[in-house]
């Protein structure tokens, strides 16, 4: 990545990463290096680059024990399993597979007009964050 880009201003990066990249765990550093890897890179080039952090997507393709913990309850609950809810006074922002496409896709039809942007997916609609 570090020679992608050289010379190309209007080279635009993409990245799909999450609100896991503020945790201290593995996989959130990993995601909060690639962030600012892109970040970097960016402003080294010029180029353009859109980072969205999703939360809690839902929906088709979702699987359950895996990516989805709207999945693993319609699963467990349908199957009769028993579900873990750990803070039952504790909401959850969710938003839906096909509205994180149509984000992606209008950001890839309007590509953002700054080194460095940053766009959080909350409730079904998305955020410019500057």
């Amino acid at each position: 990545m570090r020679d992608f880009g050289r010379g190309w201003p209007d080279s635009f990066g993409f990245f799909s990463s999450s609100i896991q990249a503020e945790r201290d765990n593995p996989y959130g550093v990993s995601k909060s290096l690639a962030e600012n890897a892109l970040r970097e890179w960016a402003e080294r080039t010029g180029a353009q680059v859109a980072i969205f952090r999703l939360k809690n997507v839902f929906g088709k393709w979702c699987r359950p024990n895996y990516n989805s913990v709207v999945a693993t309850f319609c699963h467990n609950v349908a199957r009769g399993l028993p579900i873990l809810i750990s803070d039952p006074a504790q909401t959850i922002e969710l938003v839906y597979v096909d509205d994180v496409i149509f984000a992606f896709m209008d950001c890839l039809d309007r590509p953002p007009h700054r080194v460095s942007i940053e766009m959080f997916l909350h409730r079904s609609s998305f955020l410019w964050e500057i």
